[in-house]
């Protein structure tokens, strides 16, 4: 097949591979085709590939479908199970696949010793220099420890004289994930390399232009960045929630007034300060975990890190308080769940604080239902027919004894104290994110994770 020539990179094409079409693979991959690059992207799971040849994502992120339609319909995305393929046909290398969280929290490494291993025996016969960067979030010391030397084992070749080694790790978020690839606030470069360090500085220059910020460090630091960066603003959110569970049991306390004040101070900044039910996704719980048990290897006690740990997954239980405060005795209730998916613009409900929540309500003998706009089949392969899944906003709101928002999908916003009534004659509203326009009434009780209502004395 011939393809399009793209451009120039100090003497390359802008030919480059990316291994794993998940969220940050195939996400990265279609906007570095938009950007001008020749991609190939591998997977070895042939259905996905089979969906993205079609044009189409095979998980909902904004936006995404559109940069894949086009750049395969342009032939700048070249999907492919081979990883040869891809290797020959590409100058640079990007390792995009899961890192996922083992039962005692640690992170899993064998899906980037498996492809580091394959990508060894695929170079072996080759005389072409290649760089591979790794984009997958990993331990401090993996990039060298791991993923160079399944390469050198499985090549018989040596890091630096036969091929390159680099750390770029991502910063995407789910939801903006598109809007973050083509707008990075930093692309961070680790190695010790001056010629792999050359390549990738000039393909990212290249890509994204001069007012970029290229961060160039050494690999262990470019690991530890993306820890640190995840593990803190999980730390703001755990924070935050703090402050949020003691305004609930002070009249008049206002958690969105505190924040807004305290973001306003530089040294704090307004972002990640947003009260709710606790972190959930992909990255934050399993980072957050992998730190922690990363620093005990080294003999330290991440006391911060587990305290951050500790308080979202004690949040789950914030929010079944307030339904019992709201509902009296569980059992038996009819309780409608909106949004499942961890957050809103995604239908990811991997550790997501909805499905904790779901499992304690039918714990406590709940009859539950949920509504999401895009997680519902994803929530259904979790609970299969433990749970009720309505058609409709309308339907999840009928006779129902109390409503519960998790995630604040702009389609809850047409929910009001109006609209409740008329599905339902009393009802309960427990709002995690302060977001429901609803105002209580005789038959609607209305109750938000950090704000309570005033008494006289609070005034």
């Amino acid at each position: 097949m011939e393809h399009v020539f793209i451009g120039k990179m100090s003497g390359l094409t802008h030919k480059v591979s990316i291994i794993g079409m998940g969220f940050v693979g195939l996400t990265t991959a279609a906007v570095f085709a938009k950007k001008g690059a020749l991609v190939y992207g591998v997977d070895s799971d042939e259905n996905k590939i089979d969906i993205i040849r079609k044009g189409r994502a095979p998980f909902f992120e904004p936006k995404l479908d559109a940069l894949v339609k086009r750049a395969v319909a342009q032939k700048r995305l070249v999907p492919t199970s081979s990883i040869a393929e891809a290797i020959d046909n590409s100058d640079l290398t990007f390792i995009c696949v899961g890192t996922p969280m083992n039962s005692d929290g640690s992170v899993n490494l064998d899906y980037v010793a498996r492809v580091s291993l394959q990508i060894g025996q695929v170079i072996k016969d080759s005389r072409k220099y290649h760089v591979f960067c790794v984009k997958s979030t990993v331990p401090p010391g993996t990039t060298g420890n791991v993923v160079t030397k399944n390469i050198e084992a499985g090549s018989n070749k040596q890091r630096s004289t036969d091929f390159g080694i680099a750390m770029t790790p991502e910063f995407l978020r789910e939801g903006s994930a598109v809007e973050d690839s083509l707008n990075p606030h930093i692309i961070v470069i680790g190695t010790g390399d001056k010629k792999v360090d050359s390549r990738v500085h000039s393909f990212f220059r290249n890509l994204y232009g001069p007012r970029t910020k290229i961060l160039k460090t050494n690999i262990v630091t470019a690991e530890l960045i993306k820890y640190s960066n995840n593990s803190f603003l999980a730390t703001k959110i755990s924070f935050i929630n703090t402050i949020a569970n003691v305004c609930n049991k002070i009249p008049g306390a206002d958690v969105d007034i505190i924040a807004g004040a305290i973001g306003t101070d530089p040294r704090i900044g307004s972002q990640f300060l947003s009260a709710g039910p606790g972190y959930g996704g992909s990255c934050f719980p399993k980072d957050v975990s992998g730190f922690i048990q990363f620093c005990k290897t080294l003999g330290l006690d991440p006391t911060l890190l587990e305290a951050t740990d500790r308080v979202n997954k004690l949040q789950a239980q914030a929010v079944i308080d307030l339904v019992k405060h709201g509902l009296g005795p569980i059992s038996g209730k009819s309780i409608t769940v909106l949004g499942t998916s961890f957050k809103k613009n995604t239908d990811d409900i991997r550790e997501s604080v909805s499905i904790r929540v779901i499992d304690k309500l039918l714990e406590l003998g709940a009859i539950v239902r949920i509504h999401d706009p895009m997680a519902m089949d994803n929530t259904r392969t979790v609970f299969g027919n433990k749970i009720e899944y309505p058609a409709s906003l309308a339907n999840a709101l009928k006779n129902t004894d109390c409503v519960v928002l998790m995630t604040d999908w702009d389609d809850y916003r047409v929910i009001t104290e109006k609209m409740i009534r008329k599905f339902t004659s009393k009802c309960a509203v427990i709002d995690t994110k302060r977001f429901l326009q609803v105002k209580e009434t005789a038959d609607i009780k209305y109750l938000a994770i950090g704000k309570t209502k005033a008494t006289l004395s609070s005034h």
